[in-house]
């Protein structure tokens, strides 16, 4: 009987101490903030992502209610070739996907990342530490020294889809010159100008022709002058023979 006792002890301790594990840290393996980023100035490897109500560090626990903590296991190296670059931890922000942003916060964990100004060349790998809501879905983890501005995710490269529309102003100058095609029809007009100047000349041809025809049918007058003698002559001796028989 006490045997059974102990086991079933043992099984709900067990089945406790999942629980509490689980809802302490939640490891987010598949987190968008997890990769490599870089500019010309720095490169940021960010090794894992993790939130949890409390750490084994001062101040254990979020300083807010309702809040959790959210830490990251990341390096810093100095890509320059003489310059210094500060690992000032308050550089380091995220944002969730409500696009609210959250600073770093100090612990005293041994593991956190120092403040130093990190030479050329060299590498620096810690934690970094922020306070963030229950339930935050965090998108972006983005490096700010007022110099370099590095994010991961990195932005998606959009911007090289704009050169496609250069080619289409190409098309414009070639419907142009067929412009100047229209203006070579209209010499073909003036070449038509000259053809009434030869309906002229026929008209002086035609009105000669007219004026022949009616004079045969006028009889000259000197046929009228005899033909009106003949006439009142031989009326005349008409009247005389007409008086001589009576």
């Amino acid at each position: 009987m006490k045997n059974n006792n102990k086991l079933a002890i043992l099984i709900v301790t067990f089945i406790l101490l999942i629980t509490i594990a689980t809802s302490q840290i939640v490891t987010a393996q598949q987190s968008p903030i997890i990769g490599t980023t870089s500019d010309t100035r720095m490169r940021i490897q960010i090794y894992s992502f993790s939130t949890s109500t409390t750490i084994p560090y001062y101040p254990n626990t979020p300083s807010q209610n309702g809040y959790v903590w959210a830490m990251v296991d990341m390096s810093i190296t100095n890509l320059q070739t003489t310059a210094t670059i500060s690992t000032n931890t308050l550089y380091a922000h995220i944002k969730d996907s409500q696009n609210h942003d959250y600073t770093s916060a100090t612990t005293l964990d041994p593991q956190e990342l120092k403040l130093a100004q990190m030479p050329a060349g060299q590498t620096q790998r810690g934690n970094i530490y922020w306070e963030i809501p229950v339930g935050a879905s965090i998108t972006n983890f983005y490096w700010y020294d007022y110099t370099s501005n590095v994010v991961l995710p990195s932005p998606s490269p959009t911007p090289t889809a704009s050169p496609t529309p250069s080619p289409t102003p190409t098309i414009t100058p070639t419907t142009a010159p067929t412009a100047t095609t229209s203006q070579t029809t209209a010499p073909t007009q003036t070449t038509i100008n000259p053809t009434p100047t030869t309906q002229i000349t026929v008209a002086p041809t035609t009105a000669p022709t007219d004026s022949p025809t009616p004079k045969p049918t006028v009889p000259e007058f000197p046929t009228i002058g005899l033909i009106a003698i003949a006439l009142v002559i031989a009326s005349a001796s008409a009247l005389v023979i007409k008086k001589q028989h009576k």
